[in-house]
């Protein structure tokens, strides 16, 4: 053993950190993991993949104003990627595809590695875990991008603002709701940085899309998510569902124009309304979030605790998540970006330290029942999808199905709630870890 890597072993032990060749391990046999299901075992479950090939194979013909219309314009020229390297083939555009997704994964992997804190062994292999647990799907849709690009903004966002404010703009111009986060950036000492780069890519991507799309194709995201109705996967269509796994006849589940199962039927456009008003109080909620966060950093001109920008970041995201009328499997992924670069700075389990570390504490919570929402979530799509989406009548499979949503869904409403008392106290922690250092 060189010296080099005797100080490097003995600096993660010293830090608690894991130490980097179980991290190595972990990565790649998650991975090959993952494509062992993907691969073997979930072969012909690449709708969306077919849809994102057979959209962009036709993009010539059909044009930019219809293709694609319920994905911001720069969805389409990243879908159309794939496309232009497998020069037509199906199969060629599933593996390219996939190669990009792997490879965006693995940068994520390496930002963490390079810039997260002390504890960026445990924040890769959460990371690694929870996309294992999130399954093959990860590889099948394009929700990883806007996931990474918003962990990687949580990690840079101290040190890089400017880097962090571009990603974040980027995300946005791909999801929309990563522009909801730019105001978590936009406070302390980095403000100005932050905004300029937010602004040189998401607002240049927006110019560009104009340009190229015109004004009904660059709003047609929002009114298609408008026009939508009950996904069955959503928390508003949890106590429909499970009603409907014991009177299965009382209410009619069906794929929308929307390319979504939907619940129709009785109460169906009460909780459209309820979900329409938990919408708008989570839109209140998520405006409190960040004036508590400004003026918690923005005030005092100090630089954003990493920490406190994380939490508040997932905050926003799960909000956005449980008050939607939808809320498909790929949102999921999400979480892990931000949670992930927490984790880099608080670590996992009870540490070393005489008193707990808060921080570390309110993490472990967090990942412990995130991969459970993971594993979860995978139960209810694709492994039993079809016994809750009414394809099989009598599938004997149903309760378990409908238990892992109803489980899945309770527990991303608990871990919001969490989540959200903990921003409020965050300021609190981080005052009394300053006094402490001080004696």
């Amino acid at each position: 053993m060189t010296q080099t890597s005797e100080r490097t072993s003995s600096a993660t032990r010293s830090s608690g950190d894991l130490p980097g060749a179980v991290v190595l391990t972990v990565l790649v046999l998650s991975r090959l993991a993952l494509f062992a299901v993907w691969y073997f075992v979930r072969a012909l479950e690449y709708g969306d993949l077919n849809y994102y090939w057979e959209k962009t194979f036709h993009l010539g013909e059909t044009g930019l104003a219809t293709t694609l219309r319920e994905y911001p314009t720069p969805v389409v020229w990243l879908l159309d990627l794939p496309q232009l390297l497998g020069g037509g083939s199906r199969p060629a555009y599933a593996a390219w595809f996939v190669v990009g997704i792997l490879i965006l994964d693995l940068a994520f992997c390496w930002v963490l590695w390079r810039f997260g804190g002390r504890f960026r062994g445990w924040a890769i292999a959460f990371w690694s875990v929870f996309l294992l647990l999130v399954g093959p799907l990860v590889w099948n849709r394009f929700d990883l991008v806007p996931a990474v690009l918003v962990g990687a903004a949580a990690v840079l966002a101290v040190r890089h603002p400017r880097t962090s404010g571009a990603l974040l703009g980027i995300g946005a111009a791909i999801k929309l709701w990563p522009a909801a986060l730019i105001p978590l950036l936009v406070n302390g000492r980095n403000r100005g940085r932050a905004l300029v780069g937010f602004l040189i890519t998401g607002g240049g991507l927006a110019l560009i899309s104009l340009a190229a799309g015109g004004w009904p194709r660059l709003i047609s995201p929002l009114v298609w998510q408008g026009d939508r109705g009950l996904q069955i996967e959503s928390v508003w269509a949890t106590p429909l569902m499970l009603f409907h796994a014991f009177e299965p006849d009382r209410w009619e589940i069906r794929i929308s124009s929307y390319q979504a199962f939907e619940i129709f039927g009785q109460g169906v456009g009460k909780l459209l309304l309820l979900s329409n008003v938990a919408t708008v109080i989570g839109g209140l909620v998520v405006l409190a979030i960040l004036i508590r966060s400004f003026f918690a950093a923005g005030t005092s001109g100090q630089h954003v605790d990493s920490r406190g920008l994380a939490i508040a970041m997932l905050a926003v995201i799960a909000i956005i998540i449980i008050t939607n009328k939808t809320l498909s499997p790929q949102y999921i992924p999400w979480l892990g970006g931000p949670l992930a670069a927490l984790v880099s700075w608080t670590g996992l389990g009870r540490g070393r330290r005489a008193e707990p570390d808060p921080f570390r504490s309110m993490a472990t919570r967090w990942v412990v029942a995130l991969l459970v929402i993971a594993f979860a979530s995978q139960l209810v799509f694709p492994t039993l999808y079809d016994a809750i989406n009414d394809l099989h009548v009598d599938d004997p499979w149903t309760p378990l199905a409908t238990t892992a949503l109803v489980v899945r869904n309770g527990l991303l409403v608990l871990f919001t709630l969490d989540l959200i008392w903990s921003v409020w106290r965050t300021p609190q922690a981080l005052a009394r870890e300053r006094r402490t250092a001080a004696e």
